[in-house]
Parts: C-alpha cells; sequence; structure tokens
C-alpha cells in the first residue's frame, strides 16, 4: 500500500482496515459514528457539458463572501449548505493544517486572536442550478479581483476544468474540488496537470515515487530520481526541483554543496516557490504573508530557500 495514501486515510478517521483496503472504504460525508451523513453532494445530476454536479433545490446554490475585516481580503466561494457551516468547515480545515492563500490568512489571524474578523455572507442564491453558480462564481472572482487582491487561487466555475476529474479511483467535480479533497493548493494542483503533464495522483501528492525522468548525479553518487536523492541527502523535494528546474541552479547549488547563484538585479521578478503556494513576485509573496519586501529579498540574497525567507520553516545552517 502507499505510505502517504494510508497515512492521510488514517488523520481522516477511517479504520486501519479500510485503510489498507481490507474493507470498503467509509462514506465522504459521515456522521461520528461512521453512519452516512445526509449531505447536498450525495445527490448528483449530469450538466449540459457533461459534469458530474451537486444536485440542489433553487435557493440552496449559494454564492458567498468572505472578507477579513482587518485588512479587507476577500475570498469567493460556492456552497449547496448553509454558509455558517461552511465557515465552520473552513475553520476545521485551518485547524488541520491545510495550506492556501486563505487557510494561511485565517491561520495567522488565529494565532493574533483575530478568528472573529472572518466574516461570510451569502452574495445570491438565485442560480438555478450548479453550472450558472459556477458562472457566478467566475464572474464574481473577476469582478473583484480577489486573485491578485484576495484569497483565491483559481478563476472559479468551470473554466479550464469543463469536466470531472478522477483521482485514485474517485471522482470530483472539478480540479479545484480535487484539490481541496486532497489538501494541495489549487493553483498547484492545476499547474501540475495542466501545465507539466502530472497524473491526477502525483498532482494530489499520492505517487511519491514520480521519478519525472530525472537521472542524477550528486557528490558522486548516482540516483534514478530526484525524489530518492532528496529522501536519501534529507532534503526537500520542492525546493530542491525549484532550484533545478526553474531557477537553473546547478546540482551542486541546489543541495548546498555549493554556495547559491547570485540574484538578479531585478529581485521583484523572481517567482517564489513555497511549500504553501507559487507566487509571481517577492511582491506578491510578501503581501500574502504579511512580510516585508526588503527582508524577503535579503533573505534570498544571502541564499535562503524560499520557505526559509518566507519564514515557513526554520533556517538551517549550510555545511561548507
Amino acid at each position: 500500500m502507499n505510505r502517504i495514501r494510508t497515512r492521510k486515510r488514517l488523520v481522516s478517521g477511517w479504520t486501519p482496515e479500510e485503510a489498507v483496503g481490507v474493507k470498503e472504504q467509509p462514506p465522504r460525508f459521515r456522521n461520528q459514528d461512521g453512519s452516512v451523513r445526509d449531505h447536498a453532494w450525495t445527490t448528483r445530476t449530469i450538466t449540459s457539458s457533461g459534469e458530474t454536479v451537486p444536485s440542489s433545490a433553487i435557493g440552496k446554490y449559494t454564492l458567498y463572501l468572505l472578507t477579513d475585516k482587518k485588512t479587507g481580503g476577500e475570498y469567493v466561494g460556492v456552497t449547496t449548505g448553509d454558509v455558517k457551516s461552511r465557515l465552520r468547515g473552513h475553520w476545521s480545515l485551518v485547524n488541520k493544517g491545510r495550506q492556501s492563500k486563505l487557510y494561511n490568512r485565517m491561520r495567522k489571524a488565529l494565532l493574533e486572536g483575530r478568528r472573529k474578523d472572518f466574516v461570510i455572507k451569502v452574495l445570491r442564491d438565485d442560480a438555478r442550478s450548479f453550472e450558472e453558480l459556477q458562472e457566478q462564481e467566475y464572474q464574481e472572482i473577476k469582478k473583484r479581483n480577489t486573485i491578485k487582491n484576495g484569497y483565491n487561487t483559481a478563476e472559479g466555475g468551470s473554466l479550464g476544468t469543463p469536466s470531472p476529474i478522477i483521482v485514485d479511483g474517485k471522482e470530483f467535480i472539478s480540479q479545484i474540488a480535487a484539490a481541496e479533497h486532497y489538501g494541495v493548493d489549487a493553483y498547484n494542483f492545476n499547474q501540475r496537470i495542466n501545465k507539466l503533464g502530472w497524473t491526477p495522483e502525483q498532482a494530489a501528492g499520492l505517487d511519491p515515487e514520480k521519478t519525472y525522468g530525472m537521472e542524477i548525479e550528486v557528490s558522486g553518487k548516482k540516483y534514478s530520481s530526484l525524489s530518492l536523492a532528496c529522501t536519501d541527502l534529507r532534503k526537500n523535494y520542492k525546493t530542491i526541483f525549484a532550484r533545478i528546474k526553474i531557477y537553473g541552479w546547478t546540482i551542486e547549488q541546489a543541495f548546498d554543496l555549493q554556495a547559491p547563484p547570485k540574484p538578479n538585479k531585478s529581485s521583484n521578478s523572481i517567482r517564489i516557490v513555497s511549500s504553501i503556494g507559487e507566487f509571481n513576485s517577492i511582491g506578491d509573496a510578501a503581501k500574502v504573508l504579511g512580510i516585508k519586501h526588503s527582508t524577503i529579498s535579503n533573505r534570498l540574497r544571502m541564499g535562503w530557500t524560499h520557505d526559509e525567507a518566507l519564514g515557513l520553516v526554520e533556517r538551517k545552517s549550510v555545511k561548507s
């Protein structure tokens, strides 16, 4: 059995027998005793475009807005249930450690004692179908520009994901829904599939043995994949991958065996690739995480990793 997948199942409350496939998997929506919980998404219908979507009564297709009163940051979302329950669901994912622009900001607010600053309200509930609700979500995100100025990471609606996606034998209404289920940033999930050609299982983090066709040699030792080299040398795979594939570092520089290359003078154009997602520039990362631009820039100039520069992990000393 896949170790990561099994561990995620156990964390989600599956029994050991269910986690390893000895018994049938539990229903996705269930009560504390494990019995099936009534939920709008358990009733599905096929749209005119071929999508499998939740079926709900008119008035239950809800477009909502989640706002941080302190910063003014907004998040546009949809639900087929009560918005207060949806907000509780967001906080639940924050407590479980889910990573995204929204959840990282909510987690920071929680540490500052500002949980009540996040308020949710219904924007409209007049959609007559889930297709119409998706279009409303897309238009609202575009109007408010919440990808750049808020906490949304995808354009919403069915844009770019016009059909369901199957991950590990499970069918999801969209790539965004699959990303949320597996705790992966929606933007990264879409990029992995649409730009890098990963399988849905690889994009969801269920296939840790993905080699990406990259055989490398580090300090005279050959590895059949970058992931195996990172595991053996105890390095963060995402960091090493970004250094080599995105920023063009040498293998020795990527594995901290040589000094990192000098950054470009236009440091603000550097694309930040971190464990919580990707940012188009230092400025974008600084805005989302509330860190001074100069602080991040100086840290990168000193050879810190992106996660270290953003304060996501503790700075590790580099052996010469």
